[in-house]
Formats: C-alpha cells, sequence, structure tokens
C-alpha cells in the first residue's frame, strides 16, 4: 500500500497461466494491478442498482468409462462425480443426494455438501469429470496407509452465460478401502471375534467410502469461505456479504459499459474478492493451501487485482477471473476502486475479443487510459511516477516488455510511461478510436511499427517524442483545481 487516501492502480501482466499453457505467443495469461500513486478522495461511483440473481442453466457431460478398466477407488470417484454433476445442474438436492452416501459422515460429508450448494448457486454448468488418476506418494505408492488410497480427479467446467471456453481444476480424493474400520464410523466397543482394543464398523460400505476432500492445487471461487455470490447485469460476483459485495457489484456494469463506450464490444465477467489476502494469493496459484499471504510481504503485496485466465494463441480468452485483494482493495477511495476494477475489465473484455498479444505498454496503456478516462480523473494523478529515477522522467523509447516484470523494482514508472504513450496516440488527429484501430490491428497480427504509421499516422519514434512532451508539461507546476483534494 503507498501511503493513506486514493490509491490508484497500474497493471502488470505477469502471474500464472491457468489450464493448458499457451504456447509462445500466446495472449498474455493475467494481469496484475499494483499501487502506485496515493491523492484525495476521489468521486462518488455510480451503481447499476441492486443486485440480482436468476436460476442460472447447465448440461451434463457424461462421466468417462475408465480406459483401463479402473480399480475400486477410481470407480467409486466416478460414482461420485456422476452425483454432483447431477446436483450441480440442479435436478437433485444437495441435501438429499444419494451420493453423500459415498462420503465420509461427518467432516468430509458436509464440507462436500456446502461446496457443490456453492457451485450450484454460482451457476457452474457443463461440469465433466475428465480422469482419474492415482496420486504416488514418495515411496511410489499410493495413499495414505494400506487401507486407503489417494486419486486426483481433474474436472472442467464453465459458469454459465458468462464462460465461452473451460476452466479446469482438480481435487485429490481420500479413499478408504471396503469394510475398513472409519473413526467415525465405529461401535467404539469391540466387535465379535475381534481382539480387545479394536472397534466394530457399523456402516462399512461394500464399495469403501472417500474419507478426504481437498482441491489438490489452486483452489476455485466455490471453496471460499466467508463470500457469497450474486449475478448483476450479467456478470457474477463473489465477495463477503453485505456492504462489500453490494459495493462491489454496482460497480462491475458501469465499469464494463466504459469499456464497452471506448473499445465498442463487451462480455459478462467474474469478479471475486476473498475475505482474506491468503484466499486471494491460493485462488492465483501464488501462495500454498497451506501457507498465509495475509501478512506484509506476502505473494500479493501492494496488488489490488489481478485478471487470470487460460489464453492459447488464435483463440480469445474465455474464462477470465478477476481475483481483488481485500487488504488493498479496502484502502481505495472510490475513485481508486474505479480505476482498479475497470482497468481489469478492460483486459477481460480486450482478451475476450481479440486472439494474439500485443506490447505490454499499449496493453497497460490501453487499460489504464480507459480506467482514469472512466474514473474523470486528470493526466497527473496517472503519470506522476513517471517523472522519477535518474533519467530524469525522460521517455526515451517505448516500455519494453520487461519492464513490467515485478522484479524490476520500478512497476509505477513502466504503468505511468505506458499511460503516457497512449494517451499521446489519442491526443493524435486518430484520437481514442485511432487507439482502438491499433490495438486490433495488432491483436490481429499487424506489425506493431507498421500498424502506428496505418492507423495513427505516427512512428515509433514521433510516438516516444509526443509523450515525453507530454510529460514535460506534467512536470511544470501543479494546477491545484486539476488535482483532487485530499
Amino acid at each position: 500500500m503507498v501511503g493513506a487516501g486514493l490509491v490508484l492502480g497500474s497493471a502488470a501482466c505477469e502471474g500464472p497461466t491457468v489450464g493448458a499453457p499457451a504456447a509462445p505467443g500466446a495472449a498474455v495469461a493475467s494481469s496484475t494491478t499494483v499501487t502506485t500513486v496515493t491523492t484525495g478522495t476521489g468521486t462518488t461511483a455510480a451503481t447499476s442498482g441492486p443486485p440480482t440473481s436468476g436460476p442460472p442453466t447447465a448440461s451434463l457431460t457424461p462421466v468417462p468409462d475408465p480406459a483401463d478398466g479402473g480399480d475400486g477407488a477410481s470407480d467409486l470417484v466416478r460414482d461420485l462425480a456422476a452425483g454432483v454433476q447431477a446436483t450441480v445442474v440442479g435436478t437433485v438436492p444437495a441435501a438429499t443426494a444419494p451420493w453423500l452416501a459415498l462420503l465420509q459422515p461427518g467432516a468430509v460429508r458436509r464440507r462436500a455438501e456446502v461446496v457443490v450448494d456453492r457451485m450450484r448457486s454460482m451457476g457452474v454448468g457443463d461440469l465433466s469429470l475428465r480422469s482419474v488418476v492415482p496420486v504416488p506418494t514418495a515411496a511410489g505408492t499410493t495413499g495414505v496407509d494400506h487401507d486407503t488410497s489417494t486419486v486426483r480427479a481433474s474436472f472442467t467446467y464453465r459458469f454459465t452465460g458468462i464462460d465461452v471456453a473451460d476452466r479446469t481444476f482438480t481435487l485429490d480424493l481420500t479413499v478408504r478401502s471396503p469394510a475398513t474400520p472409519s473413526p467415525s464410523a465405529t461401535t467404539g466397543v469391540s466387535g465379535p471375534g475381534q481382539a480387545p482394543g479394536t472397534t466394530e464398523t457399523v456402516d462399512a460400505r461394500s464399495s469403501g467410502e472417500v474419507v478426504g476432500w481437498s482441491p489438490s492445487d489452486r483452489p476455485q471461487p466455490w471453496d471460499l469461505d466467508g463470500v457469497v455470490a450474486t449475478r448483476t447485469g450479467g456478470s457474477l460476483v463473489v465477495a463477503p456479504a453485505g456492504p462489500t459485495l453490494t459495493d462491489l457489484a454496482g460497480r462491475v456494469a458501469p465499469a464494463l459499459g466504459a469499456v464497452s463506450s471506448v473499445w465498442r464490444d463487451s462480455a459478462p465477467a467474474v469478479v471475486v474478492l476473498p475475505a482474506r489476502d491468503g484466499d486471494a494469493a491460493r485462488l492465483l496459484g501464488r501462495g500454498g493451501l497451506e501457507t498465509s499471504a495475509d501478512a506484509q510481504g506476502g505473494p500479493l503485496r501492494d496488488v489490488a487485482a489481478v485478471t487470470d485466465g487460460p489464453s492459447n494463441p488464435g483463440v480469445g480468452a474465455g474464462a477470465d477471473r478477476v481475483v481483488v485483494v481485500p487488504s488493498v482493495w479496502a484502502g481505495l477511495t472510490s475513485a481508486g476502486r474505479d480505476v482498479v476494477l475497470t482497468h481489469e475489465l478492460t483486459h477481460v473484455v480486450v482478451r475476450r475479443t481479440t486472439t494474439a498479444s500485443v506490447p505490454l505498454w499499449l496493453s497497460e496503456g490501453f487499460a489504464e487510459l480507459v480506467a482514469y478516462r472512466r474514473a474523470g480523473l486528470p493526466d497527473r494523478v496517472g503519470m506522476t511516477p513517471a517523472l522519477t529515477g535518474d533519467d530524469g522522467g525522460r521517455v526515451t523509447a517505448l516500455p519494453a516488455d520487461r519492464d513490467f516484470d515485478p522484479s524490476s523494482g520500478d512497476l509505477p514508472k513502466a504503468y505511468a510511461r505506458s499511460l503516457a504513450v497512449v494517451r499521446a496516440a489519442a491526443a493524435g488527429p486518430r484520437g481514442l478510436d485511432g487507439v482502438v484501430r491499433l490495438y486490433r490491428a495488432v491483436a490481429g497480427g499487424h506489425d506493431p511499427d507498421a500498424a502506428l504509421v496505418s492507423e495513427l499516422s505516427t512512428t515509433p519514434e514521433q510516438l516516444v517524442t509526443d509523450a515525453d512532451a507530454r510529460l514535460r508539461a506534467l512536470a511544470g507546476p501543479a494546477d491545484p483545481a486539476s488535482t483532487p483534494s485530499r
């Protein structure tokens, strides 16, 4: 966090890719919004009315048969997956679902019921079990003891009405062999023919039971505690109930409208604001399931939001998630929240409607331009970090992709300069529409330098000169009337 008051963001495309790895040249997989500037109290966000939620629809994909004939654990997991699918698409209520009998009574069963109910409420659809494979231990065996085995079940899904591509998640499921005493299903006394000190199983299943259920890698939104979900304007918002959810949900539609007014295209979004920073880190694969990231200095320190999703060359990103970091979000003023959310939703919409990557100065500068335009803030607010440094704040070249690497140590300057460059482009004779045409041309495979000439009638060298002049003008005395008061 950079100081107090209004913390505004710029964004850096970095971080993990979810799902199938993208090949070289694929669209950037995720973007991170980091805090950069502190000033004023900002403006009040427009709202789109109270959040609404409608009954989502979904489809059921048959669970595949094992190619190798399977084993007891794999067969049990396939039976479980089929039952979960039926519940998620709404044909069987979770509380009375027969598949619950496949789970160990107690905490495992209760957790599974809660998770599946959340999946249903969020509108999970096209849920499909893709594979079931044994999980080897260090000794090369599977399971945690001689009577259990652990398998990893891989699923794909989509949020109905939002995603146009699959997301993947995996569960590690521990299965206890049939007729093995279960700690939560015993009489506590010796049974006939048993040695003293042993217990008699009273509900042992002939096919065994699932005694462990946990995400094997990243959790999904439905795994988070302390949040609820709502649909608003076609988008899904997941956040803690009450004012936090109402505030966030009320900003999504206006932010998407701001993006659409510039990009001339839109898409629904999934925005997740967990209850804890550690949950945000785990959603993004930036912290182990048992590792807290809430402390200062964690993997999302000073990061306000991240756009994350699978992308592959030649295909638009169809299943992005905007993950908001709660501690940073809580410190933003209203205008700061508008900037952060609009920036990330710009990435979501642009990634959905383009099929190739562009230089980061263009993607990040464009997202910054749309975001600050939405908030109605002056250039000085977003560009001030570009005026610092040993180079005297001069723009001598277009920002390189390496400048946006978090290890560079000066991300705010890279984003501020990318904003200055795109602002300079939009100030030319072709205007903001010319910048959009430039972006679409480069995202369509055209050479960036050639596209600058064809779409903006300028060159990289002239654009650098114009951006530097813009910053030189900002380096003069501040105009008090143009800066929000504290």
